[in-house]
């Protein structure tokens, strides 16, 4: 419940603590050893070891026996003593963080140096070279909600080493536009035509921007902005021509890399064919031959392949017809 440094003598305090059960837990500086607990008859001066037992603190009570006894050691120590995990920066393309991390150590090996190391990458600190402790090293790590074990450890003494465990954080990537065409789906063919609906879905959308979706030269568009939600289906008339891979577009208004594409088939279909004689008009008789001319209209639709034959009086008319019609006979 609280945390507090000794004084030059060693001791320490923690004033006005409410009745309740405690006990202390110590941190032994690097170069120190542990005393043996709970040695001779005086809980004034004995050690009660690194975690004390749990002591019941009752109203008005001073209880300044909970000690800890260290005393200089000669034995190699290195130890992590703390580190720390900078918020998170979005870099352009990855999530990371600054780790720090707060060596300290004695008695170290003659020559010996300390390498520190977290996620296949080691710091090394030059303790031969004059180093004193403690000392930092940093490291760039990935944001990733993720456990990484930090080891600090004399290069050459494999056993005068410390380690801890540390949890990144989540990543902060930023929202990423992502625009889907999820589905494309083209009707039966109806006169000549087919219904084709688009389903599109985005997330991630830049402020302010609709999406246009193009297919068949005609652009309709998806009213993020005024609210509507994703997914969203666009329905379009395309021609029942039997063309084939015909794209279909879609993309935000201004931030065209935010987009997808896909295609379509038309489906083919044969439309009944129509033909139709609209008139007959004859003219004033020849009184030369007693003969007249006879204008015959026609007018026909989706004509199948091959002639048309008009006949007229047991004569046959034949002609090829194109795309312009009603035509006209004489």
């Amino acid at each position: 419940m609280g945390f507090t440094i000794t004084d030059g003598g060693g001791y320490y305090l923690f004033p006005n603590l409410p009745p309740g059960d405690y006990f202390a837990v110590f941190s032994v500086p690097a170069g120190y050893a542990v005393s043996p607990t709970d040695q001779g008859g005086n809980d004034a001066v004995d050690s009660e070891g690194v975690i004390t037992p749990i002591t019941n603190l009752i109203s008005t009570e001073d209880d300044r026996t909970w000690d800890l006894g260290i005393y200089l050691s000669s034995v190699c120590d290195v130890e992590i003593n703390s580190y720390t995990i900078s918020p998170c920066v979005w870099t352009g393309s990855a999530s990371e963080v600054t780790v720090n991390v707060f060596v300290t150590w004695a008695n170290a090996p003659a020559g010996e140096n300390i390498t520190v190391t977290l996620n296949g990458n080691t710091q090394t600190i030059n303790v031969s070279g004059g180093a004193t402790s403690p000392a930092m090293v940093s490291f760039t790590m990935p944001a990733n909600n993720t456990d990484y074990t930090i080891v600090a450890a004399f290069n050459g003494t494999s056993s005068c080493s410390d380690s801890q465990v540390i949890h990144t954080p989540l990543p902060c990537q930023p929202n990423v536009c992502v625009l889907n065409i999820d589905a494309v789906n083209v009707g039966a063919c109806n006169n000549g035509s087919a219904t084709l609906d688009v389903v599109v879905s985005w997330s991630g959308n830049p402020a302010g921007e609709n999406i246009e979706v193009t297919a068949n030269a005609q652009t309709q568009t998806i009213n993020v902005v005024g609210g509507v939600l994703s997914p969203a289906t666009l329905s379009f008339t395309v021609p029942a021509d039997g063309s084939t891979n015909n794209p279909i577009i879609a993309e935000f208004v201004t931030t065209s890399t935010c987009s997808d594409s896909d295609s379509y088939n038309a489906p083919t279909c044969t439309l009944p064919c129509t033909l139709t004689v609209d008139s007959a008009t004859p003219t004033a008789c020849d009184p030369a031959d007693n003969t007249y001319d006879l204008a015959v209209t026609v007018s026909y639709a989706n004509p199948p392949a091959g002639d048309i034959t008009i006949n007229v009086g047991g004569t046959n008319h034949t002609f090829t017809p194109d795309s312009a019609a009603p035509i006209l006979i004489q």
